[in-house]
């Protein structure tokens, strides 16, 4: 449910949304079109920012915020 990062380079943030999602398909034997990769892909789009950690401010100088998420059941 909780995956948080930060990176400065574009490329490899969304390297990094790209690996993570295909090792989760790969683990749970699901295409990257089932709902369960596109809930997973946008949990990433949420934990793993492109942010500058010297300045700890998102690449539109906003200051960085993560989504916390938690089971619902």
């Amino acid at each position: 449910m909780c995956c948080f990062g930060i990176e400065l380079l574009s490329d490899n943030i969304s390297e990094a949304r790209e690996n993570i999602l295909a090792i989760f398909c790969g683990y749970s034997n699901l295409s990257l079109t089932d709902t369960a990769a596109l809930a997973v892909s946008f949990i990433l789009s949420q934990g793993l920012l492109r942010v500058n950690a010297l300045t700890m401010q998102a690449t539109d100088i906003a200051p960085i915020t993560f989504v916390k998420r938690g089971c619902l059941g």
